[in-house]
């Protein structure tokens, strides 16, 4: 059965056993049937608590009064305990009894409605028990200002405050009842449409009876025939990928120790063989000892949009090698050509300076200027050449590569930069030092650029596992907001979007933490298995 509200602190649960009547009268024994005419014929309905060849108003005086209270409220909700005592009554949709229902509190059942009127309640409450399906009845009663039709619907159901089983009958006007199952049926329709339009389906899971219930849509996407019975676990299991059932499980586990609302994603295995991708969101419901009783989620089908984003990532990825071989070129070529004409260049106005005899001469002070500005070319050449792809890093690995970044940009940056390798750092592969130098290379840009630090430490660890490289700095800091780089507004430049997806291509993570005035934390983690 779905969950489903009984009002304030009651969820309507699964069937249990439960013995209801009079203290001295023995258990319920069912009865065939509810004999259900009009009240001007000898046989009154038994649904209303109206029995044979009696006055309605003197028989029925407490129980017209139930059925009054249910009127004005536009229904009322009962729950019942195993004893048959009225342990709770409340109004649905957030309508308000104030004091009118403490009168019922803490009474029998069939005191409520009267001793004779009583056992033709025993059919329904009997069905209720022993199926664990809700039983509606109809039936008429006098009130004041007139007859009024009824309706009275019971379902098990599961008191949160201390976990006993117990019945929850709701009495409600005919009309209203109709009306609302109307507007309910309309809602599941358009519930219905719209997991059809976003391929999404919802279900339950029963925590304690390990079962599950689907909606027709979630079925549709398993590809199973859609049915209206419970699913057990055993059903359910052979339909996740057999690579994610361990995690799926685990994801399941911990959201019922925890209570913490579920977000993942799984693939599961159609009946004709296909694989779909699921992204599920699940919160838990509790009860008020604070244990989960029940999960409630959605699924939706993201294979489509899992392998374009796959595509893309290949495509991301092939360019960045792309642009990185290009840049190797690039850097061989200025070394090879314009680096060695200018020393070529250095070469000629040396020779010139030696042929020049007065030093003071205005075409002597030229020659030295020439010569200042061939140097700064050269080194600026260089640089741009070495920024581009360092031949250290190829040559000598990334500790070393760093270490002549780091030395370069205090020179011109005059932000003291330290650098802490552990010790027996060795060699990584290429692509992750490419990936590594170009995160610390972006990172103290943004030092240089934003942080007004004047300080910065690069360190490198590693193990088995992993290799993990920090990029400190001691400035301005960022707000939270502005330091998430999972937030797209928060992003604060092309550069630190590169940092990221290089990461994300080697499956890494990468983290900005940080705070006002209190510096900024550039962390990469990147798996090395």
């Amino acid at each position: 059965m779905a969950l489903q509200s009984a009002g304030p602190g009651l969820l309507i649960a699964s069937r249990g056993a439960v013995k209801l009547g009079r203290d001295n009268a023995g258990p319920i024994q069912p009865r065939e049937h509810f004999d259900e005419t009009r009240r001007t014929e000898p046989s009154a309905p038994h649904a209303a608590g109206i029995s044979r060849g009696t006055d309605v108003k003197s028989q029925f005086a407490s129980g017209n009064s139930l059925l009054a209270l249910a009127h004005s409220a536009g229904g009322i909700i009962l729950i019942l305990g195993t004893d048959g005592t009225i342990r709770a009554i409340s109004a649905p949709e957030g309508a308000v009894l104030r004091n009118c229902g403490e009168q019922f509190l803490a009474r029998k059942f069939s005191e409520v409605v009267g001793d004779d009127v009583f056992p033709p309640f025993t059919e329904i409450f009997e069905k209720v028990v022993k199926t664990g399906k809700a039983q509606t009845l109809e039936g008429a009663a006098d009130l004041d200002d007139g007859e009024h039709r009824f309706q009275m619907q019971c379902a098990t159901a599961l008191e949160i405050e201390d976990g006993s089983e117990s019945l929850c009958l709701r009495i409600s006007g005919v009309a209203e009842s109709r009306h609302a199952d109307q507007e309910l049926a309309i809602s599941k329709a358009l519930l219905e449409r719209a997991e059809q339009l976003a391929d999404m389906g919802s279900w339950e899971y029963d925590v304690e009876r390990k079962n599950f219930t689907w909606s027709q849509h979630f079925f549709r996407m398993l590809g199973v025939e859609p049915r209206e019975s419970k699913v057990s676990v055993q059903e359910a299991c052979p339909l996740v990928h057999p690579e994610d059932r361990g995690s799926l499980w685990n994801d399941v586990a911990k959201l019922v120790e925890t209570g913490e609302p579920l977000d993942n994603e799984a693939r599961f295995v159609k009946q004709d063989g296909s694989i779909r991708t699921f992204h599920s969101r699940a919160i838990p419901v509790k009860n008020f000892s604070g244990s989960v009783v029940r999960l409630a989620g959605l699924s939706q089908d993201v294979t489509e949009h899992k392998r374009s984003e796959n595509a893309l990532r290949v495509l991301s990825r092939r360019l960045l090698n792309l642009r990185d071989a290009e840049r190797r070129r690039t850097a061989r070529v200025l070394h090879e050509t314009a680096v060695q004409s200018l020393a070529a260049l250095k070469m000629r106005l040396t020779q010139l300076g030696e042929a020049l005899t007065d030093k003071e001469s205005p075409t002597y002070a030229l020659y030295q200027t020439s010569c200042v500005l061939t140097d700064d070319a050269t080194n600026e050449v260089r640089t741009v050449a070495y920024l581009m792809h360092p031949p250290t890093l190829d040559i000598a690995g990334l500790e070393s590569a760093l270490r002549w970044f780091a030395k370069g940009f205090s020179q011109r940056s005059l932000i003291a930069t330290k650098v802490d390798v552990a010790k027996g750092f060795g060699r990584l592969p290429q692509e992750i030092e490419i990936t590594i130098f170009r995160v610390v290379q972006e990172a103290l840009t943004n030092v240089h650029r934003h942080s007004q630090s004047r300080s910065a430490e690069i360190r490198l660890i590693r193990d088995a596992q992993s290799v993990v490289c920090e990029v400190q700095d001691h400035g301005i800091g960022m707000p939270p907001v502005s330091a998430d780089p999972n937030v797209p507004h928060a992003r604060f430049g092309v550069g630190t979007a590169g940092m990221q997806e290089r990461v994300q291509q080697l499956k890494g993570t990468f983290e900005i933490l940080s705070a006002r005035d209190s510096g900024t934390t550039i962390r990469v983690t990147i798996p090395l298995v």
